[in-house]
């Protein structure tokens, strides 16, 4: 009976306020829309399915350049030797996978949310979704959450890994789980979750930073610079309709533990109420353009799968027209 009771709860009285295994894995046909094709060389160590930045004996022919001791004779280019009068190597790209890595933040201000689902629900969604579709393109998945002593689980392959790793987001997204207590907020989880990725992420491997990015303070801001140098980051930043735009002219009762009166008939307030959440989102624009990073909005009652799908084709369209990023 208990068992039934765990496996059933985000479909009775919890849903959309947390988020269980049994649904993350309930995900992956949806994750069949998304394709994780490196939009940028891959720079991973172990073979796999992305073109490098390593020349060497792959089958993708990448350019031809003078000969240099230690070129395989095989690999000379006749036609090209012979039109110059100077000896040509073949050179290809060597064939190499890409590491998945998914920070996902569920601290305090993650667990809100009036459209659907709370925010770190729609988070741990959207990262269920990438996870498989890591995993159905063969690429090792791994992660962490910004709870509290959290485990950072290093990137595998195969779906089994997958269930400690959802094991864990649905452990955090619950509202009595550590990662929800205020006094945990305080300790910057996020810059911390961060520098372990920073200290672990293998050069080359795309990195989904999954958050409303409250807490993204300096030292986050850095670690994320760091890691887009040698990585390919994605920021999702995780917002809900009421943080965009106030409810219509009238008198609300809002709680952050006590009871208040909000009166949302003003003009002036208003304006500034939406200028407030414009300004926080440009200044994290602007971050991720510096960066070279991708920033996608996800809200609360937004479909993960269409967004990734659709940002997917973006970023190969625009990474075709202006080349690899050097």
């Amino acid at each position: 009976m208990g068992k039934r009771r765990r496996d059933n709860d985000t479909h009775e009285d919890k849903a959309g306020v947390r988020v269980s295994r049994r649904e993350l894995h309930g995900l992956r046909r949806e994750a069949g829309r998304v394709n994780l094709a490196a939009p940028v060389a891959a720079a991973a160590s172990l073979a796999g399915p992305y073109i490098s930045t390593c020349k060497g004996r792959g089958m993708e022919f990448d350019e031809v350049r003078v000969y240099q001791p230690g070129d395989e004779v095989r690999n000379i280019d006749w036609h090209v030797t012979a039109r110059t009068g100077r000896v040509h190597s073949k050179l290809f790209s060597e064939e190499r996978e890409r590491p998945v890595l998914i920070a996902l933040d569920t601290s305090t201000s993650m667990h809100f949310g009036t459209r659907i689902r709370f925010k770190v629900v729609a988070a741990a969604r959207a990262a269920a979704v990438i996870a498989w579709s890591g995993v159905d393109a063969g690429d090792r998945v791994g992660g962490l959450t910004t709870a509290p002593g959290a485990a950072l689980f290093p990137p595998r392959h195969g779906q089994h890994h997958l269930a400690a790793l959802f094991d864990a987001f649905s452990l955090a997204s619950s509202p009595q789980s550590p990662a929800a207590d205020a006094t945990a907020a305080s300790h910057g989880s996020l810059a911390v979750a961060l520098g372990r990725l920073r200290r672990r992420a293998e050069p080359g491997s795309r990195i989904f930073v999954i958050s409303d990015f409250y807490e993204s303070s300096e030292q986050a801001r850095t670690h994320l610079g760091a890691l887009a140098r040698s990585c390919d980051v994605t920021c999702i930043l995780v917002s809900d309709a009421l943080e965009e735009a106030p409810p219509p002219p009238g008198r609300y009762r809002f709680s952050d533990g006590t009871i208040t009166t909000t009166q949302t008939a003003g003009a002036r307030w208003r304006a500034a109420y939406v200028e407030h959440f414009v300004r926080r989102r440009a200044e994290i624009d602007a971050h991720c353009r510096r960066h070279r990073s991708t920033l996608l909005p996800l809200r609360t009652d937004d479909d993960p799968a269409k967004l990734l799908a659709r940002s997917e084709a973006t970023t190969v369209r625009r990474t075709t027209t202006r080349g690899p990023r050097k």
